[in-house]
């Protein structure tokens, strides 16, 4: 049987984004969440996360088609013209990199940075987020709450969400994800984490989302992809309620590839 894997990002058709955001997620501040990032690049719209003055985290897939993507920081609205955050900045970028190792359509290797033209100027609205990390192959996080957040369709509507979303979730362990292997392109790897279905999940539009832990506050993960089917049939593309956990890219697998992009040391903790 020929099985079917979606990435997450954003394609715009006409005046209309064909997306759908995070299930079940609430409203958030940029306070809250002051380290997302909204990327456009060609008509692919994708999220990120600042992790320095300088560079921003997504996924590989998000920075394919242009080469240059516009990035806005400061605001919980993907509208460019945003009064409420007068922090908000909109910048051009024509540097970036997709890890060398990615190759569609795996979704092994689905990091990719974008390097900012000038430092960012950080205030309440703008901070970068803290990476974990912690290598242990063996810690998989299993039952771990976390935050994601993205930009995007909430659920059952018929255009896209004015605000940024966020919804709290929890991690599963990759034993416990690869019962639903039968879904996935290929075997999951220590280099990825998985997102429990139950309390809701990423869906289209979410690509390149941070994952977050609760209780560091640190950056474990990359939102990469989710399989859009259940019991083997393609289900509805405005059904974001699939069983299928979701699937990131676990960070810390990287920290040697970003110090090499970004020039950012890591102190290595191997718990």
């Amino acid at each position: 049987m020929e099985m079917k894997f979606y990435f997450i990002f954003v394609l715009t058709f006409q005046l209309f984004l064909a997306t759908r955001a995070i299930y079940d997620g609430r409203r958030a501040k940029i306070s809250e969440i002051p380290y997302i990032v909204l990327i456009k690049n060609a008509r692919i719209y994708c999220s990120g996360a600042l992790i320095s003055n300088r560079h921003v985290l997504t996924a590989a897939h998000c920075l394919r088609k242009s080469k240059t993507v516009t990035v806005t920081i400061g605001t919980n609205t993907y509208f460019e013209n945003d009064e409420e955050n007068p922090y908000a900045m909109v910048i051009k970028s024509n540097k970036t990199w997709m890890h060398e190792k990615f190759s569609l359509p795996s979704a092994v290797y689905d990091i990719g940075i974008i390097e900012l033209p000038k430092n960012v100027t950080f205030s309440k609205s703008v901070r970068p987020l803290k990476i974990s990390t912690k290598r242990n192959v063996e810690n998989d996080f299993n039952d771990l709450e976390v935050i994601s957040a993205g930009f995007g369709y909430p659920e059952n509507s018929a255009g896209p969400s004015t605000f940024l979303l966020y919804a709290r979730l929890k991690l599963i362990s990759l034993k416990e994800c690869k019962k639903f292997k039968e879904y996935y392109i290929e075997d999951l790897n220590q280099d990825h984490i998985c997102i429990s279905s139950i309390r809701g999940q990423p869906c289209d539009g979410d690509s390149g989302s941070p994952v977050i832990s609760t209780k560091t506050r640190e950056l474990i993960g990359i939102i990469s992809y989710i399989k859009d089917a259940e019991n083997g049939v393609d289900i509805s593309f405005n059904d974001c309620q699939s069983i299928v956990p979701a699937v990131a890219t676990r960070v810390s697998s990287y920290l040697d590839w970003i110090s090499e992009k970004t020039g950012l040391k890591f102190v290595s903790n191997k718990n």
